[in-house]
């Protein structure tokens, strides 16, 4: 799949919606840069739910975000694929506002 650049505006709008995510939830904002990449399950499909989101720690180029759909997790060891945070916005826009809640935290769509 060919993926496009985000605007400046796409950009700062996507970091207002985090931002407002975090405060929400009373946790510190961790930014996942759009050049940082994140795991995308294997069996993620655009418009398919639940949508199921993860933080860890960051480690390296790695958000330490991971996205997956449906209900049960795979036990594969290649289940998920490294894919820049920034590409998340076309596949799943929705997912955006809480890409930088903290490690440890989840969440379900």
């Amino acid at each position: 799949m060919e993926y496009r650049d985000l605007t400046e505006s796409e950009v700062i709008d996507i970091v207002r919606w985090q931002e407002e995510t975090c405060r929400r939830f009373k946790v510190g904002f961790t930014p996942a840069p759009g050049i940082s990449r994140l795991g995308i399950g294997m069996d993620f499909r655009e418009g398919a739910y639940p949508v199921n989101g993860m933080r860890s720690d960051a480690d390296g180029d790695s958000s330490g975000g991971f996205i997956r759909s449906g209900t049960e997790l795979s036990q594969d060891d290649d289940h998920f694929e490294a894919l820049h945070v920034a590409h998340v916005q076309e596949i799943c826009p929705e997912a955006m506002s809480y890409l930088a809640l903290p490690p440890g935290w989840r969440f379900l769509i």
